[in-house]
């Protein structure tokens, strides 16, 4: 069949020569008796091959694989828009960005403020380290970094569960408002893993991922502008170590984000395959296609596998240098200090 009509009538053969290659599951056994028997059933008069239009399963699914276009994917960096889009999805909008990424602004600064609070403390005489003023501001300071922490969190993950909620419910309305065009030029396997794991990625791992990245963030940003306020001597170690920094950056940027993407598109088929296997079953197993059909989707489970662990391979590259980084910039300061200490260059508060 093809575009609704009857192009042969044949042996098994001869509509896999008649349909160019789209009809290829698996090859079977030449049979001479339902050769001839097909044979003389094409040329019953009852079965005269006609142009009027026949519709069947097989018809519309060699009609389907006509239409599909091959999934893509986009080249290049990520675009600024999409992060905007992301900051309009939230409850608030752009407005709820700038406050949550005030509020990781001012939970930094209060713990640098407990630290350096406690430091001086520290340097008291023992009488004064127990009067109640002290003890006072320890404790608030304390609380205080840790209210703006639990109230950063709790923020945080509401909004962005609030993102992942509206961008699924938009990502519902456009499919079920879509022309029939859609559903024919995109398999089903392809939808399903646009709603199962982009949409699963966007809910469970981009919101954990981003806080993690958003704290570490502030994090180094307050441990270097506490170096360089107790010791500016480390100033001059830190182009070079920031240009490695830049450098490796660059590097892992561009390896995984095609890794994430063409894991994406190997994921598609994979999901293709168990919804064609489902609703195709009994056909399967009539023509005895189990093997041909396992084989299928371990090679398609190995290709996705693939790009998967060659995506982890690549973190793990990233973390070894980053953790050599962070070793070196340590030993630079802890050197640092006591030689200026031994030397006394200048006075180090500790």
């Amino acid at each position: 069949m093809k575009s609704g009509r009857i192009e042969c009538i044949g042996s098994y053969q001869d509509c896999v020569d008649a349909s160019g290659g789209l009809l290829s599951l698996i090859p079977l056994a030449n049979d001479d008796d339902s050769h001839n028997e097909s044979r003389k059933a094409s040329k019953d008069p009852s079965l005269e091959v006609t142009n009027a239009p026949v519709m069947s399963q097989e018809s519309s699914s060699i009609t389907v694989k006509e239409k599909q276009d091959p999934e893509v994917s986009i080249i290049g960096v990520v675009k600024m828009k999409t992060f905007k889009n992301y900051l309009q999805a939230m409850p608030g909008g752009l407005s709820a960005g700038l406050a949550l990424l005030l509020l990781f602004c001012v939970t930094q600064a209060s713990a640098l403020a407990c630290v350096a609070f406690i430091g001086n403390w520290s340097k008291l005489p023992a009488e004064e380290q127990w009067s109640t003023s002290i003890i006072a501001s320890v404790f608030g300071l304390c609380l205080a970094a840790g209210g703006f922490a639990l109230i950063r969190a709790i923020m945080y993950f509401h909004l962005t569960i609030g993102a992942s909620k509206r961008l699924h419910n938009d990502m519902i309305k456009s499919v079920i408002r879509a022309k029939l065009e859609f559903f024919d030029t995109n398999s089903l396997g392809r939808i399903l893993n646009r709603f199962s794991a982009d949409v699963g990625i966007a809910d469970d791992q981009l919101p954990v991922a981003l806080f993690d990245f958003s704290v570490i963030l502030f994090m180094t940003i307050g441990a270097l502008i506490s170096t360089l306020t107790i010791l500016p001597l480390t100033a001059i170690f830190l182009p070079p170590l920031v240009w490695y920094f830049l450098r490796v950056r660059g590097i892992f940027l561009k390896t995984s984000r095609e890794l994430k993407r063409i894991e994406g598109i190997a994921r598609s088929p994979i999901f293709n395959c168990l919804s064609e296997s489902l609703s195709g079953i009994a056909t399967i197993r009539t023509n005895d296609a189990i093997a041909y059909l396992q084989k299928k989707f371990a090679k398609l489970h190995d290709a996705h596998s693939k790009s998967f662990f060659a995506f982890i391979a690549c973190e793990r590259w990233l973390g070894f240098r980053m953790d050599i980084i962070m070793a070196v910039f340590t030993a630079i300061v802890s050197f640092a200090a006591v030689i200026t200490n031994d030397l006394e260059l200048f006075p180090i508060d500790p």
